[in-house]
C-alpha cells in the first residue's frame, strides 16, 4: 500500500494535489474544516489551478485563517514553507490560525530537526501545536496510510481500497457490542484486563512471524486482538483484521480478496489478524499457505484466532503449534474491575479462593489446567449483580447469568414478533450460523430494538443485497435460548428455519451439535430438492450451486433432474440475469460443466445473445480482477461471443485505473489469453496497471519473463509518461532486490527470452535500470556450466542466453577461459534448432542462438563455419520476419549483416 501511494502522489496534478490536500485537511481536522467553511482559492471551477493564498483555508473567529498549502515542487518544499510563514505573518496575507501543508512529492526528504523547527517558527505567531500540520513525504504517505484515507486513496489516488481487511482500533473489532463487551472507552481508561498470553503472542510474532490462537467458548480471543493493536510494541505497525465469517457468503471470493491484500497491503511489521478461523479450517489453511509464500517475505506478520473444537491442547494450522487462551482467575476480576468502573462503583478486594469458586460456576474444576469460563455468561452474571459486588457480596450464580440476559435483552422486548425473531437467531448462532432474513418468524418486523441495543447485527451481504442476522457473540445464543425457557436449545428453531432454505439448512447441517440433529436436518433439505422448492429457497448463485451439488453428490436427485429444475426455474433465470459478480458465476458455470447440465448450458448461451446482458457481463468483467475475467472467459459457454463484445478503450481504461489489484503472473496469464484469442490489444490494460502502481508486492512468484510480457505489452500514454512510469516501476524492482534475484533465478531459457524482448522494447536509458552485474555473472556461470563439447540443449541455452544478454550488454565478455564449441558441433547446435523448417517458422531460442553465434566469432577471433544452407535458411526466415519494434530491426538487420559476411 505504502507503494502504491507513493507512485499516486508521483502521478498527482498540481489540481487533483491541491484536492488531495483539501480532503486531507477534512479527514484529520474535522473540528476546524469542513464542506460548507472550506474556502478554496488555489482552483476554479473547471479545476485549473489559479493564483491566491492560501490555496484554501477556513476562517476563526478572531478573524485569522486555518491555512491550506500544497505544492508539487520537487527540492523547494521549504521555501514554499518559508514564503507561506511570511504571508502568515500579517505583511502580505491574512494572519495564521492554523497551518496544514501538503509536500505532494514522496521523495521529499525532512528530518524531525526540520519539522520541530519549522513548528516552533509558527507557534511563535500565536498558533497552537495542534492546529500545524507539516505533512512531507514519508509523513504525507503515513497519513494517507491511516483508514480514515481510504476515501482519499480510492477517489484521488486511484488505489482500490481493501475488501476484507481493516485497520483494527480499539473496540471496533466487532461488528455489534452486547452491554458487557469492552468498548473504545473502556480501553482508552485501561479498563480491559490484558492476559499473559498477550506476550507469548508478542513473542511469537517476533521469532517466528506468525502466532495461532486458540480458545474454548468465550474466552476473550476477539478482545485480545484489539488489545493487540494497542500494545506499545504493535502501535507503530498497522493491524489489519479480518472475519472468517465473511467467507460463508462466498468462499472463492473471500479467498481471492485476502489472498491479493495480503500482497496490496503486506510490509515490514504489518499484521494480518484472521479471526473465527474454526468456521473454515480448511480455507484458513490454505490462505495461511499464501501468507507463508507471499506476505512473510516482506516481513509482515500473521495472528490467527479461533475457537477450539477438538482437543483440551488446541488443533495446530500447518504445523504451528497454537497458544491457548483460557480465561481463569485474572480474567474474571479483569471482567469484575471493567464493569464495576465503568459503573462508578469501588471495586472490592477479591481472593484467589473467590475467583476459582467463580471459575468453577462459569468453568470448571479450578484445579483442572483446561478449565476456562465462559467470559459472556460471566460478565452477564456481574453486570446482573454490580450493586452487591461493589457492596463486597461475590457471590455470583449461573442463573444470575441467565436472569441477566432476560433483564437486559428479553423483559424489553414487549413486541412477540421481535422477540420470536430474536430466538431464531439465538438458536442458529448456538453452531455459528446468520440467519437469513426471509428465515425469521416474522421478517417484517426486524430487531429494532436490538439493533439499537447492539445484541443484533443486521446486514445487507452479497451482491443480491441479501440482509442476514447475527448476534453480537455466538456465546449469547445459550443464555437466550435457555432464558426463554427452551429445553431443547434452540433445535426446533434450528429445523424449523432449515426446512425454511436449503442453503441454511446445509449450513446448519455442517455445525449441527449431534448427529441425530444433523441426519434430520439433512432430510429436511432432501425433502425441498424432491418436492422442486429448494431452487426459490436458495438466496443466490453461490446458495444454489452449493445445494445442487449436495443433490447430485448425496444422489437425492440425478443430475438430469437438476439440470431440468434449473432450466424451467423463471427464479432461477432471475439469478442468472442480476448476478452482478464474476467470483458469483464462476462457481455456477463450473458445475454446469463438471456435472453436464446441458439444459442450464443453453439457458446462459441463450442470454448471452440478449445485448443488455452481454453489456452487463462486459461492464462486469471489465471492473474485476484481470486473471478472474479470463476464467469466467473461459469457462462461460458463450465466452467468444462475450470477448468479441469488449470495447478496448473502456476496458483498458478500467483496468488500468480501477480494477482490483492483480499480481504479475495472473497479468501475463491474462496477456496470453487476450493474444491466443484474438485480442491483443486488450492486452493493454492489465499491463498497464501493474506498470503503474511499481509495486513489487504484485511481483512474487514471478520471474524475468513475466517482467519481458508485461513491458512489451504496456502502452501507457505517450513515450515520454511511458518511459516515466517503467522506470519507476523498474526502480522498485531493483530496491526490493526482485531484479537481482529474478536474474539469478529466471530458466535460463526463459531468461534468454526475455532479455532479447527488452532490448527490443526498451529504450537505452530504461535498459541501464538493469542491473549489468548480475547479468555478467548469471551468463558466465551458465557458459561455465555447459558442456561445450557437446550440442545438447544446455550448450545451446548458454549461448543463446549469451547472444540476448550482449544486446543489452554491447560489452559483454565471456570468461578467459572458456573452451568454445568447434565449427561440427556449431554445426550441429545449428540443426537441432531446424524443427519447424517446413512451417518456415524459426526455432526456439533460435534468433538468440545466432546472436549467441555471432558473438562467439568475435571472441574466437575468426569466423564461425555453419553449412551455407543453413545461413541460407535462417537469412530467409529472418527477412520474411517483422519486426515489432524498430530496435528490434536494428538487430535483424545487423545479424543479416554478418550472415552475409
Amino acid at each position: 500500500m505504502q507503494t502504491a501511494i507513493e507512485a499516486g502522489l508521483r502521478r498527482l496534478s498540481a489540481v487533483d494535489l491541491q484536492k488531495l490536500a483539501e480532503q486531507l485537511a477534512l479527514v484529520l481536522r474535522p473540528d476546524i474544516f469542513n464542506a460548507s467553511t472550506l474556502v478554496v482559492r488555489g482552483r476554479n471551477i473547471e479545476d485549473q489551478t489559479t493564483k491566491g493564498w492560501p490555496d484554501a483555508y477556513a476562517e476563526a473567529p478572531n478573524g485569522r485563517i486555518y491555512a491550506i498549502e500544497a505544492t508539487r515542487q520537487k527540492s523547494s518544499w521549504a521555501s514554499h514553507i518559508a514564503e507561506d510563514y511570511e504571508k502568515g505573518c500579517g505583511a502580505v496575507g491574512r494572519k495564521l490560525a492554523g497551518y496544514f501543508f501538503v509536500g505532494g512529492y514522496p521523495d521529499h526528504s525532512v528530518t524531525d530537526e526540520e519539522l520541530s523547527s519549522w513548528k516552533t517558527k509558527f507557534q511563535a505567531l500565536g498558533i497552537e501545536a495542534r492546529d500545524i500540520a507539516i505533512l512531507v513525504g514519508i509523513h504525507l504517505v503515513t497519513a494517507l496510510l491511516r483508514a480514515e484515507c481510504a476515501r482519499i486513496r480510492e477517489t484521488i489516488l486511484h488505489i482500490s481500497a481493501p475488501t476484507r481487511f481493516r485497520l483494527l482500533r480499539p473496540g471496533a473489532a466487532q461488528l455489534a457490542h452486547n452491554a458487557w463487551q469492552p468498548t473504545l472507552e473502556d480501553f482508552e481508561n485501561n479498563r480491559v484486563f490484558a492476559p499473559a498470553i498477550m506476550l507469548d503472542m508478542i513473542r511469537a510474532l517476533e521469532l517466528d512471524g506468525v502466532a495461532l490462537v486458540r480458545g474454548h467458548g468465550a474466552a476473550g480471543k476477539t478482545t485480545l486482538i484489539e488489545l493487540l493493536a494497542i500494545h506499545p510494541q504493535i502501535v507503530p505497525f498497522p493491524l489489519f483484521y479480518a472475519d472468517i465469517i465473511a467467507a460463508e457468503e462466498n468462499s472463492d471470493l473471500f479467498r481471492s480478496d485476502v489472498i491479493n491484500e495480503f500482497a496490496a497491503l503486506a510490509g515490514p511489521g504489518v499484521i494480518f489478524a484472521l479471526d473465527n478461523i474454526h468456521l473454515a479450517e480448511g480455507l484458513v489453511e490454505e490462505l495461511f499457505i499464501e501468507w507463508r509464500a507471499t506476505s512473510r517475505s516482506m516481513s509482515s506478520r500473521l495472528v490467527l484466532l479461533g475457537r477450539e473444537r477438538r482437543s483440551n491442547i488446541g488443533t495446530s494450522v500447518s504445523g504451528i503449534l497454537p497458544l491457548m487462551l483460557r480465561a481463569r482467575g485474572p480474567e474474571l476480576r479483569g471482567v469484575v474491575r471493567r464493569l464495576l468502573e465503568r459503573a462508578g462503583r469501588a471495586v472490592p478486594p477479591i481472593s484467589e479462593s473467590q475467583a476459582d469458586e467463580w471459575l468453577a460456576t462459569f468453568g470448571g474444576p479450578p484445579d483442572e489446567p483446561y478449565t476456562s469460563a465462559d467470559l459472556i455468561a460471566f460478565s452477564a452474571a456481574v453486570a446482573n449483580r454490580l450493586t452487591p459486588l461493589a457492596a463486597g457480596d461475590l457471590t455470583l450464580r449461573e442463573t444470575d447469568a441467565v436472569e441477566g440476559v432476560r433483564a437486559r435483552y428479553l423483559n424489553v422486548l414487549a413486541d412477540h414478533c421481535e422477540r420470536a425473531n430474536l430466538l431464531r437467531i439465538a438458536a442458529t448462532e448456538i453452531v455459528e450460523v446468520p440467519c437469513p432474513d426471509a428465515c425469521l418468524p416474522h421478517p417484517e418486523k426486524g430487531f429494532p430494538v436490538c439493533n439499537l441495543e447492539g445484541l443484533v447485527l443486521s446486514d445487507w451481504i452479497g451482491m443480491e443485497r441479501r440482509k442476514q442476522h447475527r448476534l453480537a457473540h455466538p456465546a449469547l445464543g445459550a443464555l437466550l435460548t435457555t432464558a426463554a425457557g427452551m429445553r431443547d436449545r434452540g433445535e426446533g428453531e434450528r429445523l424449523t428455519a432449515g426446512s425454511q432454505s436449503a442453503a441454511l439448512g446445509l449450513r446448519l447441517a455442517s455445525q449441527a451439535p449431534t448427529k441425530s440433529e444433523r441426519t434430520k436436518l439433512e432430510r429436511l433439505v432432501a425433502e425441498l430438492g424432491i418436492d422442486g422448492s429448494w431452487i426459490v429457497s436458495c438466496y443466490s448463485l453461490q446458495d444454489i450451486v452449493t445445494v445442487a451439488r449436495w443433490l447430485v453428490a448425496t444422489r437425492t436427485l440425478p443430475s438430469q433432474q437438476v439440470d431440468d429444475a434449473l432450466a424451467e426455474s423463471p427464479y432461477f433465470e432471475q439469478l442468472l440475469t442480476d448476478a452482478r459478480s464474476a467470483d458469483s458465476w464462476l462457481p455456477l458455470l463450473n458445475t454446469v460443466h463438471n456435472r453436464g447440465l446441458t439444459r442450464v448450458t443453453a439457458q446462459t448461451v441463450r442470454l448471452a445473445e440478449a445485448p443488455k446482458h452481454v453489456r452487463m457481463l462486459v461492464s462486469m468483467i471489465g471492473a474485476t480482477r484481470c486473471h478472474t475475467a479470463t476464467s469466467f472467459l473461459k469457462a462461460h459457454p458463450a465466452g467468444s461471443a462475450i470477448l468479441a463484445a469488449i470495447d478496448a478503450d473502456a476496458w483498458n481504461t478500467t483496468q488500468s485505473r480501477f480494477a482490483p489489484i492483480a499480481w504479475a503472473t495472473q497479468t501475463v496469464g491474462a496477456i496470453r489469453y487476450f493474444e491466443r484469442h484474438g485480442r491483443p490489444e486488450l492486452a493493454r490494460g492489465p499491463a498497464d496497471a501493474i506498470v503503474l502502481r511499481a509495486d513489487a508486492r504484485q511481483w512474487i512468484h514471478a520471474d524475468m519473463a513475466h517482467l519481458s510480457h508485461i513491458l512489451r505489452t504496456c502502452g501507457i500514454g505517450a513515450e515520454e509518461e511511458r518511459a516515466v512510469a517503467i522506470r519507476l516501476m523498474m526502480q522498485q524492482l531493483s530496491l526490493s532486490s526482485w531484479l537481482a534475484r529474478a536474474i539469478a533465478e529466471t530458466h535460463v531459457g526463459d531468461l534468454s527470452g526475455a532479455l532479447l524482448s527488452l532490448s527490443n522494447h526498451l529504450t537505452d536509458e530504461l535498459l541501464q535500470l538493469l542491473p549489468s552485474l548480475d547479468i555478467a555473472s548469471r551468463v558466465q556461470r551458465q557458459l561455465l556450466s555447459a558442456p561445450m563439447d557437446e550440442a545438447s540443449e544446455p550448450t545451446v541455452r548458454a549461448i543463446a542466453l549469451f547472444g540476448s544478454a550482449a544486446e543489452i550488454l554491447p560489452s559483454l565478455d565471456a570468461p578467459t577461459n572458456l573452451r568454445w564449441p568447434t565449427s561440427e558441433t556449431l554445426e550441429r547446435l545449428v540443426a537441432s534448432r531446424v524443427r519447424k523448417d517446413m512451417a518456415g517458422q524459426l526455432g526456439t531460442h533460435e534468433i538468440q542462438l545466432w546472436l549467441g553465434l555471432m558473438r562467439v566469432a568475435l571472441h574466437r577471433g575468426d569466423s564461425v563455419q555453419v553449412s551455407a544452407d543453413q545461413r541460407a535458411r535462417v537469412k530467409r526466415l529472418l527477412r520474411g520476419t517483422s519486426a515489432p519494434t524498430a530496435r528490434a530491426a536494428s538487430t535483424r538487420e545487423r545479424l543479416l549483416r554478418w550472415l552475409d559476411a
